[in-house]
């Protein structure tokens, strides 16, 4: 979710807007948000390895599960702080006002097409079932007693 609908408009709209003017996505403030969404990738990559997995988690796949998460979670703290204390205070006193409403015009069509449709409630039905199935005992016993979901 985060990668398709916020890094999505980060990279298909917000930098796109501040290249056009001038800033550039070889380096500084773009090419490291860029950098740290690839990286972001490779760990929801791994986090969906281990989700795909039908038997239970070896100790292997739990610490394996373990890194990819506690990273995942250390590098999204770090780059919220990145966008909330650098990257968008530069763009909205650097952009022009044009371009800012632009950019705000294209997050909202952005955000419909991509949230649209019961997004949300086909994630957390998703993290019902990757709890059913990998989660400890008292989790997977609460998530069979558990009514369907609305979306189901």
């Amino acid at each position: 979710f985060a990668d398709q609908c916020h890094h999505g408009k980060e990279e298909d709209i917000l930098f796109d807007e501040m290249a056009k003017s001038g800033f550039t996505k070889n380096a500084g403030p773009l090419a490291v948000m860029l950098h740290e969404h690839e990286v972001g990738r490779e760990y929801v990559r791994e986090l969906a390895r281990l989700g795909e997995k039908q038997e239970p988690w070896s100790s292997a796949d739990l610490n394996a599960l373990r890194n990819a998460a506690l990273g995942y979670t250390a590098l999204l703290r770090q780059h919220i702080r990145k966008e909330d204390d650098i990257l968008y205070p530069m763009a909205e006193a650097r952009l022009p006002v044009e371009a800012l409403e632009t950019i705000e015009r294209r997050f909202e069509a952005f955000e419909a097409g991509k949230t649209g449709h019961h997004e949300h409630d086909r994630l957390l039905e998703l993290a019902g079932e990757l709890a059913a199935r990998h989660g400890p005992p008292s989790v997977r016993a609460s998530q069979e007693d558990a009514p369907p979901s609305a979306s189901g």
